[in-house]
């Protein structure tokens, strides 16, 4: 945050922070507006979207890793 921010520091970590938070408060309204529309095994797909998104993460950490070095040498 403290690089990325450059002067704005405060702005930088405002928007990191309700970012978190807003997925914190619409996730479960989203939810459950699919488990009472479709039912409850309407919820696998969030498992499958999150499995997706936790191997492409894991596939790309060693490029976001190397991306984090040269941004804390800058």
């Amino acid at each position: 945050m403290n690089r990325l921010g450059g002067g704005k520091k405060g702005k930088a970590m405002g928007t990191f922070a309700i970012g978190g938070s807003s997925g914190f408060a619409i996730g479960p309204l989203f939810a459950g507006s699919i488990a009472y529309t479709v039912g409850p095994h309407g919820l696998a797909a969030f498992t499958i979207v999150g499995l997706i998104i936790s191997t492409v993460l894991f596939a790309l950490m060693p490029r976001i890793v190397t991306h984090a070095r040269t941004i804390d040498q800058a």
